[in-house]
């Protein structure tokens, strides 16, 4: 599975994947950023997160909660929103 991300050179890691990013925003990782590209794609960055957590994704091994995964979509969704409306 490829994921849509890149590491950059200052420990940090952005993703276009929303999907990942609920699943980082889940496992604690700390979002550093929101930057919204269009009306419906935005970049998030977060802090280098563990090998571990991006194996799990990669792996199809990811396992989270409905309800919190729901609700750290929203938020994230929420993020962009603000971020996009505040341009």
């Amino acid at each position: 599975m490829e994921i849509n991300s890149v590491e950059t050179n200052n420990n940090k890691f952005e993703t276009l994947d929303i999907g990942l990013a609920t699943f980082l925003y889940l496992s604690n990782t700390k979002l550093v950023e929101v930057i919204p590209i269009t009306s419906y794609q935005s970049r998030f960055i977060f802090a280098k997160p563990a090998q571990t957590i991006i194996d799990a994704w990669l792996g199809g091994l990811a396992v989270a909660d409905i309800r919190q995964t729901l609700s750290a979509y929203r938020h994230l969704l929420r993020e962009s929103r603000a971020k996009q409306g505040a341009q």
